[in-house]
């Protein structure tokens, strides 16, 4: 066919744009027969291209027919533009009597956009969004399907939570506006994994890995955690040696310090100086072996505090209002009403700001201010927030913190390690911690941890590996990993004590090792507590029948009978026992030794012993010998020597029981220099050095007096 043909055949089209066809499928559009639109649509395709696209976009658009399709809808609208922008103004004003425009078209073009984006939000899957983002054009809806898509990745990556879920989303979507939070998480997953190990390896491995982690210092605090768990000076050592860089490393040293200096003598220090010349504190060194050789005491004038030497020297002048002794190179004062802590030098290290303060032990101080308790370290920094109502220490490096009257721990980084849901929490004993909860007792570990749940209506502390526990008012033997030793079906059972202990049962006493394993039945017999002790001490136990005492060897064979109205306990082969109302002592055969005399006996220790007689204390030798006339009111043992007491008033005899202190002290105590004792007479301190005999400092008669 030639140009003139073609030209003319096209005239005729256009002359004539709308055929039958096309017309018959508006108006069936019209009527809702989208079977007979799409079939006069389809037929004129290829002769009305814009119109018959508009057509059926508008067909597979509408949601009230079968060939609701709204990916077709797109492909038809796309080709009705395509037709509609190649198209002369002639021809698009033409096509406007049906109804067919630019503008028209534009807007089912959006409508079928936001129908297929609604669409892949129904599906809330990345790959709808994906699916949307790359068959639907660049359009108003993008930005928001490529955040959903991210969003909905992200979520899914956040399901798994594995780093590789994490890294592939990353991958997948590298320009994605979740990056920050994606990285984030990727960085948390990693962290907790090693976390969950909770090993040294897995800890150092992610250090070495992602060294600019935000939780790299939770990491550093994990290897300290695991390296560091008694706080002892070679765990100490061994963390700084192994993790110098790590954040926790300077603390070491001050801990370790504290530890190895703890008596802080100037040969203690001299020889860390020279052990550890890497130490990064050395001006607190150099001034801590400065002050070693000074020991100082608190002194009052005028109802101010100051410190003085042992020479009686005033070393800080008087202006507190209370003073305490130096622990750890920090002494508790008290200004203007409020708490602080100074140094040797007398310089306020830590401000008084507050209510109560305790001294520093291993670095450590209990202290409250107007908020609460809280733990403070040398720097005067809270690591244990003021927030409580009380705080104490354990003995397994924990503190015990009190609000609303239920218990929880903190360690001494102050992580908190049991929350404040229990209605107490024990000591430690043995790397236990007894607690109660809803009423009833368990043990954690030296963590913290719960190792034995709370089951048990009452439950002793654990000594040598044995706690006793009441279940149904009846009582058993546990050992540390919370398995029975003995059944709870006992009346009482007694501690374990030289790897024995008694169980009572029916009126029966039974006799079991320390491992459980039964020994022998005493009938009638069983331990009575003695001094505090219950159970075999020095080979032999106490043992009651029909209110008698006597004793039994770890055979069961009765060493001494039962004859006695009240028995003590053997020291040094002796043991004081009271007979018709009156104390003598026997020997380890049972044989009286001396003759039963006195009001009350105590046990012999050093080769003398206490006794009371005519109303008034002595003390006698192993033969009975008088070694200290019976004329006092109290005699108490106080480093090796005696506080003597009469009318009301002290006195100090050493250990050959020389008179070193006359008759006339309201208190004499010991100071933390076992040769020094605080004295007070007439209201008045003093000082006495019992090495060699000198009162070192007397307080003066107030100033104001007449």
């Amino acid at each position: 066919m030639g140009l003139r043909a073609i030209c003319i055949v096209l005239g005729l089209l256009w002359a004539n744009p709308f055929n039958a066809q096309i017309k018959k499928g508006f108006e069936a559009l019209e009527q809702y027969d989208f079977f007979k639109a799409r079939k006069c649509f389809i037929k004129s395709l290829k002769k009305q291209p814009a119109a018959a696209h508009f057509g059926l976009a508008k067909i597979h658009y509408d949601r009230l027919n079968h060939f609701h399709q709204i990916d077709s809808a797109y492909k038809h609208i796309k080709l009705s533009l395509f037709a509609l922008n190649i198209a002369s103004e002639k021809q698009k004003l033409k096509l406007n009597t049906l109804g067919v425009s630019l503008t028209k078209a534009e807007n089912l073009l959006d409508s079928i956009q936001f129908q297929a984006f609604l669409r892949a939000g129904k599906q809330k899957q990345p790959e709808g969004f994906q699916f949307f983002i790359t068959q639907f054009g660049e359009n108003q809806y993008t930005t928001k399907a490529i955040y959903l898509r991210d969003s909905s990745a992200l979520s899914q990556a956040t399901v798994i939570n594995t780093p590789e879920s994490y890294e592939i989303f990353l991958k997948n979507y590298p320009e994605t506006e979740l990056k920050s939070l994606a990285l984030k998480r990727l960085d948390k997953i990693r962290f907790e994994l090693a976390a969950n190990q909770n090993t040294l390896e897995a800890y150092q491995e992610f250090l070495d890995k992602f060294p600019d982690s935000q939780y790299k210092p939770d990491a550093e605090d994990g290897l300290f955690k695991l390296s560091v768990i008694q706080g002892t000076q070679d765990e100490l050592i061994r963390f700084i040696r192994k993790y110098p860089n790590n954040r926790n490393t300077l603390r070491c040293w001050d801990q370790f310090y504290a530890l190895y200096t703890a008596d802080q003598s100037t040969e203690r220090i001299m020889e860390f100086k020279e052990r550890f010349p890497d130490f990064p504190f050395l001006d607190k060194l150099n001034r801590d072996f400065g002050l070693s050789k000074t020991l100082f005491f608190p002194v009052v004038k005028d109802e101010l505090w100051g410190y003085a030497d042992s020479t009686g020297a005033i070393q800080i002048p008087y202006q507190f209002e209370e003073a305490e002794y130096f622990s750890e190179n920090l002494a508790v004062v008290k200004k203007n009403g409020k708490y602080g802590y100074i140094n040797k030098s007398g310089f306020v290290i830590i401000p008084c700001n507050f209510k109560e303060a305790e001294s520093f032990e291993e670095g450590l101080a209990i202290a409250e201010n107007d908020t609460g308790a809280g733990v403070i370290t040398t720097s005067g920094r809270w690591i244990v927030p003021p927030a409580y109502y009380s705080v104490s220490r354990n003995a397994c490096k924990l503190f015990r913190i009190e609000q609303n009257e239920l218990y929880g721990l903190m360690d001494y980084q102050g992580n908190l390690v049991q929350a404040m849901e229990f209605e107490d929490i024990g000591a430690c004993s043995e790397g236990r911690i007894g607690f109660v909860k809803d009423g009833l007792a368990g043990f954690m570990d030296e963590q913290g941890n719960i190792v034995i749940k709370a089951q048990y209506e009452a439950a002793t502390d654990f000594l040598s590996g044995i706690s006793r526990v009441v279940f149904n008012e009846k009582v058993g033997a546990i050992r540390k990993d919370g398995s029975l030793l003995l059944p709870t079906k006992f009346k009482k059972i007694t501690a374990v004590s030289e790897d024995f202990l008694f169980a009572e049962e029916d009126k029966k006493c039974l006799l079991f090792t320390s491992v459980g394993k039964k020994v022998l039945s005493l009938s009638d017999r069983c331990a009575a507590a003695s001094a505090g002790i219950e159970g075999f001490y020095n080979g032999l136990a106490r043992v009651e029948k029909k209110g008698k005492y006597g004793f039994i060897d770890k055979k069961g064979k009765t060493v001494i009978p039962t004859v006695y109205d009240q028995t003590g306990i053997f020291s040094e082969d002796l043991c004081a026992v009271r007979l018709k109302g009156k104390w003598g002592y026997i020997n380890r055969a049972g044989k009286v030794i001396i003759e039963p005399q006195f009001e009350q006996g105590l046990a012999f220790k050093n080769k003398m012993g206490r006794v009371k007689k005519n109303g008034k204390w002595g003390l006698i030798g192993a033969d009975g010998k008088v070694l200290l006339p019976y004329q006092y009111e109290a005699i108490e043992e106080l480093n090796g020597g005696f506080i003597v007491e009469l009318s009301g008033k002290k006195g100090f005899l050493d250990e050959t029981r020389t008179e070193r202190l006359a008759i006339g002290y309201q208190e004499i105590k010991p100071t933390p220099q076992i040769n020094i004792f605080e004295l007070l007479k007439d209201d008045r301190l003093s000082y006495y050095n019992r090495n060699t005999s000198d009162f070192f400092w007397t307080e003066q008669e107030p100033s104001n007096q007449p």
